[in-house]
């Protein structure tokens, strides 16, 4: 359990380093190509913790909202190939 909260820690930092690179350094789609699927990883390890703690309500909600986030990547990743 100390690793995953260390793991979700280092990816909230990471999230907010990309945050600012994208809003400070540079405006294009790359930004968009990390950092949905980052966003859906960071959102279904964060679940992964709640349900672990035996927050399950929390983390079943997590769960939900990192599927369809994961949907919606791959509804977007699809549609480029077409």
């Amino acid at each position: 359990m100390k690793m995953l909260r260390k793991i979700n820690v280092i990816m909230a930092i990471s999230i907010i380093c990309i945050v600012i690179y994208y809003f400070l350094i540079d405006w294009n789609e790359f930004f968009w190509i990390i950092f949905t699927p980052f966003l859906t990883l960071f959102t279904f390890l964060r679940g992964l913790e709640y349900v672990i703690e035996d927050k399950m309500k929390s983390g079943y909600f997590y769960f939900v909202i990192s599927f369809v986030m994961f949907l919606l990547v791959i509804k977007k990743y699809i549609s480029n190939f077409s």
